[in-house]
């Protein structure tokens, strides 16, 4: 797998373009992209994303970060936008001829440029591809025929694109490297402005809009009632991504809760480990 990020068929820097939507794809991307850059640092990598690929050395021209949703009514907003968006993005392609692309995650728009970058003769790897395994398994045969690799997280689905054709490497879930808990939580936690001693529980509604505006103010109900109960609990709310401030001081205000609820951006996996309970939507 390794000599896929190595060298362009000219002997030069090879040339990536990278794909992903909505802020767990764009999460899982950057990292990708800082392992790229570790095995070759000649590489270029453009495409679309968001701030975590930006940080991690991609050139993103298109931001797309910002378009996830859940469920079909949810999407239908999005539409127009990422109709636009394919338009640009195969313009993009064709114009900078990339020796290789990546798709993470993002099965429905990723999935159309699949299509296209396969029509194009373009070989490309999907990162974090469609989950067979738990959404059905003939959805497979397409990825597998067309992607030139497959790096699936989970062993299953590994399988299950093996057994359709496809060229799979499976190296585990990337979260079992991230998740790296500060074995001093007591430095992490001051540093927040929380209590160290204080028994702690974490609110996580989700990276959508969709999941902030269902989920946001049900679990604020639940911290009312618990802290009711338990009044030296704090609370803390890991940022899923900037844009999403905003929309979550929003919600928080309209609660009564601004002075309750911790936003936190920093030490995040140290400050779950030390957590009590967590009341957190489906996802990464």
């Amino acid at each position: 797998m390794t000599a896929l990020f190595s060298q362009a068929p000219d002997g030069g820097g090879l040339k990536i373009f990278m794909a992903a939507g909505e802020v767990s794809g764009d999460r899982q991307a950057g990292y990708l992209a800082r392992a790229i850059r570790e095995q070759s640092p000649g590489v270029t990598l453009f495409g679309s994303g968001g701030e975590r690929m930006r940080e991690a050395g991609v050139d993103v021209r298109i931001q797309t970060s910002h378009y996830g949703s859940v469920g079909i009514q949810e999407s239908v907003r999005f539409v127009r936008p990422l109709r636009a968006v394919l338009s640009e993005l195969r313009n993009l392609i064709l114009a900078e001829s990339p020796d290789l692309a990546v798709l993470v995650d993002n099965e429905g728009f990723n999935g159309l440029l699949a299509k296209f970058l396969h029509s194009k003769g373009i070989p490309f790897v999907y990162y974090f591809p469609p989950q067979v395994w738990l959404w059905g398994e003939w959805r497979a045969k397409a990825i597998a025929k067309k992607a030139t690799a497959i790096i699936p997280a989970f062993k299953a689905e590994a399988e299950i694109y093996r057994r359709e054709g496809g060229r799979v490497e499976w190296f585990g879930h990337p979260l079992l490297d991230i998740v790296k808990p500060e074995p001093d939580h007591v430095s992490a936690f001051t540093g927040l402005g929380l209590d160290p001693a204080a028994r702690t529980i974490a609110v996580m509604p989700g990276s959508r809009f969709q999941e902030l505006e269902q989920l946001t103010t049900p679990m604020l109900s639940a911290i009312r009632t618990i802290k009711a109960r338990y009044s030296n609990m704090q609370v803390i709310l890991p940022l899923a991504a900037p844009h999403l401030r905003p929309a979550l001081h929003q919600l928080i205000a309209r609660e009564g809760m601004t002075e309750e609820i911790h936003i936190i951006t920093s030490n995040v996996y140290t400050c779950l480990n030390r957590c009590e309970l967590l009341m957190l939507s489906s996802g990464t």
